[in-house]
């Protein structure tokens, strides 16, 4: 179990972030369909803004990105790139958050005098591999490495040795937007329609670590003892008719849905109506989704491969998994479905932990304080070489 700091004294963080000159933060998009990027882009843009109202903001996509992964055109980058340069010009701004380690490789082609030292979040899967000479310069020159998770600042240290210390910013929910602070009975209807488990991710060939073979594997066995039990599959990508086809070959047509894309009130509407959420996944930096499942007082079920584990409580909020265990999977899965007290203790458990330690204001301020202990970095000569 991952134990978390207790919350700063409000104000207090706040009140440092006046050692530093106001930053820019440079992001893939904002875009609600930009995926959990996006999400925590957004929650990062809140936090400079409450710290810095000045601070200013420059995006990758200036339109909206559409669902599943695109990759920005060159018109894209170089406008990009201009605004990241015309900032450092114009002395606007005293240091940078690259809120994607990709987006700082821009600094390659700012000339040496007008570097800012820069910030790089670093979210997962682009950093767990050795990274090529442009990528290792950009880790390299930050002033400031954070991660989203334990699991992401060891794999990335693992793969890249050296680049210095990684601070740990663990993710948020924003209480305004996902509804976190709503009613706390919700759970209690759950149970009188039919047993239904949700997956939400991308459906994407190149991204075949989440678990949907694998808990589509282990539906027939779940079939055996809960005859009724449906599967719930949100998200779109070009993987979502290879996975329809293999459900079909399984003979689980009418026991699996394909939704694809989903707004965010349907996706909320999915979410009051399932009893267990899965994501058995073996890349996940973070998962923001777990938060999401769990701040409606679902139990999740996760896998030891990733940074799930440190989102997920194994047999207090949820179940943690061997990805390749189907049987062990389905074995969680049917004691999840099977066993109405365990699953509303484990829902209740999982809000109380989102509410505890995962909201807005918690990420902004272990974010803030992470900054503003690296003042004097953020205000000396960029790093970059």
């Amino acid at each position: 179990m991952t134990t978390l700091p207790a919350p700063a004294q409000p104000g207090a963080v706040l009140a440092a972030t006046r050692a530093l000159p106001p930053p820019l933060l440079a992001a893939v998009t904002l875009d609600v369909q930009g995926g959990g990027i996006a999400a925590v882009s957004r929650m990062t843009r809140r936090a400079l803004a409450e710290a810095w109202p000045t601070s200013r903001l420059v995006t990758l996509y200036d339109v909206p990105v559409g669902p599943g992964p695109t990759r920005p055109g060159l018109s894209a980058q170089l406008r990009f790139g201009v605004n990241v340069l015309r900032r450092q010009v114009s002395s606007a701004e005293g240091w940078i958050l690259f809120n994607h380690l990709a987006l700082a490789q821009a600094q390659a082609f700012v000339p040496r005098s007008f570097r800012r030292p820069y910030v790089v979040f670093l979210h997962g899967i682009e950093a767990w591999q050795p990274l090529p000479p442009s990528g290792r310069r950009a880790l390299d020159g930050a002033a400031l490495l954070i991660a989203n998770s334990h699991h992401t600042a060891a794999r990335v240290r693992a793969a890249n040795p050296g680049p210095g210390a990684i601070h740990v910013c663990q993710l948020a929910l924003d209480p305004q937007t996902i509804g976190i602070a709503a009613d706390h009975e919700r759970g209690s209807r759950r149970g009188r329609g039919e047993p239904l488990v949700l997956m939400v991710g991308r459906l994407v060939a190149a991204e075949r670590y989440k678990g949907h073979d694998q808990v589509i594997e282990a539906w027939p066995v779940v079939r055996t003892r809960v005859p009724d039990a449906r599967l719930c599959i949100v998200g779109g990508g070009d993987d979502r008719e290879r996975l329809r086809a293999k459900a079909a070959a399984l003979g689980l047509a009418d026991a699996v849905e394909f939704t694809g894309y989903v707004s965010d009130d349907q996706r909320a509407a999915l979410y009051e109506r399932a009893w267990v959420f899965a994501l058995p996944s073996q890349g996940e930096g973070f998962g923001l989704v777990y938060l999401e499942a769990m701040a409606r007082q679902l139990p999740c079920i996760a896998s030891r491969q990733d940074a799930g584990q440190e989102v997920v409580q194994d047999g207090v909020t949820g179940y943690l998994v061997d990805q390749a265990d189907i049987g062990g999977l389905g074995e969680r899965l049917i004691a999840l479905l099977t066993d109405e007290q365990a699953r509303r203790a484990m829902g209740r458990a999982g809000r109380a932990r989102v509410c505890a330690h995962h909201t807005y204001q918690q990420f902004r301020d272990r974010l803030l304080s992470i900054v503003t202990g690296a003042s004097t970095q953020l205000t000396g000569v960029s790093r970059w070489h």
